[in-house]
This record gives structure tokens, sequence and C-alpha cells, in this order.
């Protein structure tokens, strides 16, 4: 869809790579998308993605185990239907990729490494806390020292808060970044309560800003920006609150899964220093198997470790609060369901478990 003449990606080998592929393939009609949309999407969508991946690949491992004793006819299905499963989850991972990075979304990525990082470090922090907290704290204050690197004043100046922060391409000119913050800032401040209105920012922006009678930009390219410009003071609590009662819900959930994890684990350790007293008098061992035969215990403990999909659906929020201080695609398109999948998925996912 993407016509790479006219809207070249900031990577060179991306804008040849696909200026072949659109001379090679024929073009398919359809509405277009832009990049930058398609790549915030499709950041929300690849830990989801990865997670069916991990998952597809422990449900055939069970599968085979618990097969063993089963008719060859029956083995030969199931494992069909698992590789069959696991092929397509892993061509559309790769498609996925693929797609993401050709759309050259520099937030898109930056997001998702974000992400990767903080899950690598607490996966690091699991087993070496002191490793983790180490690389934590250097990281951070790598990133101060090139933030904060002393300019002309000692400090960091907006120019060159706004040479990190890039351009934005409009049209043919470059719209810096930190002035549009800045005039979106002083947008929000003239609709405190009620907001412009869903969709206005365009509007009111070439209207009351630039003052001009046609549209220059869709969005202010930060999402908790647009929200208070277009649903104002209240909008932007509002959504605050469901972030940081998500995680809550999420850490609540967690503590609670542990707690009953460790009181199975003590159950069973009681369990066996009973076998271990009653092995001297046969009689009484009998009649407690016979009174234990109709006891269901679980089958093992519940695991300290949340699900893969729950674990996706968290860090898929990390990535769209990561991704929404550097763009809006998700709030200011037609992708705006995606802004809320991964909170009822690990919500959903969180209460089966």
């Amino acid at each position: 869809q993407r016509d790479w003449v006219a809207e070249p990606t900031k990577f060179a080998a991306i804008t040849r790579l696909g200026t072949w592929i659109a001379a090679h393939t024929p073009r398919v009609p359809g509405p277009y998308i832009n990049g930058n949309v398609l790549g915030g999407a499709l950041a929300v969508v690849l830990p989801l993605n990865l997670a069916l991946v991990v998952t597809s690949r422990r449900s055939q491992v069970a599968g085979r185990r618990s097969q063993v004793a089963s008719r060859k006819s029956q083995v030969t299905g199931s494992r069909i239907k698992h590789q069959a499963s696991r092929i397509t989850l892993c061509t559309c991972f790769l498609v996925s990729l693929s797609t993401l990075i050709m759309t050259g979304s520099r937030g898109a990525w930056l997001a998702l490494g974000v992400a990767g990082g903080l899950w690598l470090l607490s996966r690091l922090r699991q087993r070496w806390m002191r490793l983790a907290d180490v690389l934590a704290v250097a990281a951070i204050a790598v990133a101060l020292a090139l933030l904060l690197w002393p300019g002309p004043a000692g400090g960091l100046s907006a120019s060159r808060l706004a040479d990190w922060m890039g351009s934005i391409p409009v049209g043919g000119t470059a719209l810096n970044r930190f002035d549009l913050y800045r005039q979106g800032l002083t947008l929000a401040r003239d609709y405190p309560f009620t907001g412009s209105g869903l969709g206005c920012f365009m509007m009111v922006y070439s209207t009351y800003v630039l003052l001009l009678h046609v549209g220059f930009i869709t969005h202010a390219h930060n999402l908790f920006l647009q929200i208070a410009v277009e649903q104002g003071l209240f909008g932007l609590v509002a959504f605050g609150w469901l972030v940081g009662a998500f995680f809550w819900s999420q850490v609540a959930g967690r503590k609670e899964q542990v707690a009953r994890s460790r009181s199975q684990v003590a159950g069973r350790r009681s369990q066996v220093a009973g076998r271990r007293s009653q092995v001297a008098n046969p009689k009484k061992q009998i009649a407690n198997r016979k009174s234990q035969a109709a006891i269901r215990h679980p089958p093992s403990a519940i695991s300290h470790q949340p699900s893969a999909i729950s674990q996706a659906a968290c860090w898929a929020v990390v990535v769209i609060l990561v991704h929404g201080f550097v763009d809006a695609t998700l709030y200011a398109s037609r992708t705006l369901p995606f802004l809320f999948v991964p909170f009822g998925l690990a919500t959903a996912s969180q209460r089966v478990s």
C-alpha cells in the first residue's frame, strides 16, 4: 500500500527494500494505513503473538507426554494438529515482525526495546538480584548523562531537548516535536473540563494555534497530551486511573497466587511427614490409604509465574505507555480498540488461571 517514492522512510535500506518489493508484487486495492499507525498496532500485537508461540510449544510437549499410552493414530493426529498450529503462529509472528521493521516506525521500535529491556531485567532479578539492580542503575545513569550533558548554559536547553526528541515530517516541512507539545498544552488549558472533542485536534490546532483555515497535523504525537486536549483533564485522569487499577490488580493477583502456592506446598510437606510417621504401623497405613482414595489432591502446586498470555498482555500495556510518550497513533486512528485489548486480556487471563 505504501508509495515508497512519495513517502520514503528515514532509513535508506528499508526504502530500497520496499521499492524493490513494490516493483515485483501487484498493488493490493484497499484502504491506506499510515506506517506509524501500523507500527504502533503491531508493537502491541507482537508480545501477544510471541506468547502464543511459546504456549504452543509447551502444549505440544505436554501433549506428547500425555499420549504415551494412547494409540498411534491418535498420537499422529495430535502431533499434526500441534505442528500446524505452531507453524501458523510462527508464520504470523515473522510476518508481523518483518512488517513492523518495514514501517520504519522508530517510536514502535523504541517501545518494544524498552519493554524488552525491562522484561530482561525482571528475569535477571529473579536469579541475580544484585546484578539486575546494578544494570538498571547503570542504564538510568547513562540515560541521564546523555540527556543532561552540559551545554552552553550548563544544563539541558530547550533546543537540545528538541534535538533529542526529533522533528515530525509534515508535508514538505519538519515540525519541531517540542514546539508541538508546548502548543498542545495551551490547547489543553483552553478546554480543561470538556476537551475539544474526539477527532478535533487538527481543527483546533490549525484554527487557534497556527491561525490557518486548513488542516495541518492530525494528532499531538503524544498519547497523554492528545487525551488531555480532546477529552480534558477528567479524561486524562480516567485513563491514568485505568492504568493504575490495572497494574494494582496484577500485583494483587500475583501476591494471591504466590500465597496459594505456598499454602499448597506446606500442605504437601505435612502429608509427606504424616506418611513417614505411618510406615511403622501397617494397619493405620492401609486405613489411611482407603480414606485418601476419595480425596482429589491438585496434581502440582500453582506456579509462581503467571501465564504467558497474562505476562504478554502486561508487557503490551507497557509498550502502549512507552509508545504514548512519542506518538498517539493508537488513540487518533481506527486502531483505537487495540489500546484497550491488552487490559481486558490480562485481566481475563488472570481470572481464568
